[in-house]
């Protein structure tokens, strides 16, 4: 089965205007991570990242940093 790899960047992206990841874009993400791996990249920390992720019920990887740190959940 092939896969296709999904980044998606979080500022000016995934977040909203309220810095939020909207009801739509969590189901739309939650359907694709289960065909595809989806990545969400950032020059944020990993740790602002995974809250942000998790208040929304999301467990994904995540390149951090600007790539600098990898972390494939």
């Amino acid at each position: 089965m092939r896969k296709n790899l999904i980044a998606i960047d979080m500022d000016g992206t995934l977040l909203n205007e309220q810095q939020q990841i909207s009801a739509e874009n969590v189901q739309a993400i939650k359907r694709r991570a289960e065909q595809d791996v989806i990545y969400i990249c950032s020059g944020r920390d990993h740790f602002d990242i995974s809250k942000t992720l998790a208040e929304n019920g999301l467990e994904l990887p995540i390149a951090s940093l600007n790539g600098s740190l990898i972390l494939s959940g």
